[in-house]
Formats: C-alpha cells, structure tokens, sequence
C-alpha cells in the first residue's frame, strides 16, 4: 500500500505499481496518460487522498491493513516546497497566492 505525498514522485511509482494493481483497487478502465490519469489507478479515484479519508473506505471494504505493506516517500523539506512552489506558481488558475501565504504563515511561525 503506498500512500502517496504529492511532488514526491508519485507519477513514477504509479507507473511502476501498475502491473500489481488489483482491479479491487483501481477503475474499470485505467488510463496511463491524459488529465488526472493517476486517480484512474487508485481504489477511490481520487489522485491526492488524504490518508485519513481513505481509512474509512478501506474499513467499509473489509480491507485488513496488517495484510498489506505500507511504504511512503518523502522528500527532503526545501526541494519540496520549491518544487509545491514552481508546480503551483506556473499554474493557470493563480493557485500559487495561496501556496504563497501558507508559506509566508509557515516561516513566521519558526521565526
């Protein structure tokens, strides 16, 4: 079971993993390009769960966690806010101003 933190190279490990998808866990017809084709290979079509969201619906799907292996990835903290930061300023729909504030929020609460 691999949850997933955005800008962390999930898009690879998607592509790696899907030869071992279950279709229990993944859509009817999964795409492997296009707009938001990751979400077409996880068990709730949604590309960026948050883990806590999922646990519920793995629960209702009498989905036994101690059967699977977990792994997650991270990244170090500053490539990852740069590269949260250049994915969301070059973004048409201007989202980067509120990346921008939570970053701004995030180094006055250290200082």
């Amino acid at each position: 079971m691999f949850v997933h933190i955005y800008k962390t190279g999930g898009s690879s490990i998607t592509r790696l993993m899907m030869p071992h998808i279950s279709e229990d866990f993944r859509s009817k017809y999964p795409r492997t390009t296009g707009a938001c084709w990751q979400s077409t290979w996880h068990f709730d079509a949604i590309q960026h769960s948050k883990l806590a969201d999922a646990l519920p619906i793995l629960e209702k799907s009498n989905v036994d966690l101690d059967e699977y292996t977990k792994f997650i990835f991270v990244r170090n903290p500053y490539s990852w806010i740069l590269s949260i930061w250049n994915n969301f300023y070059q973004s048409p729909q201007g989202t980067w101003k509120t990346i921008y504030k939570i970053l701004l929020n995030l180094c006055s609460e250290e200082s």
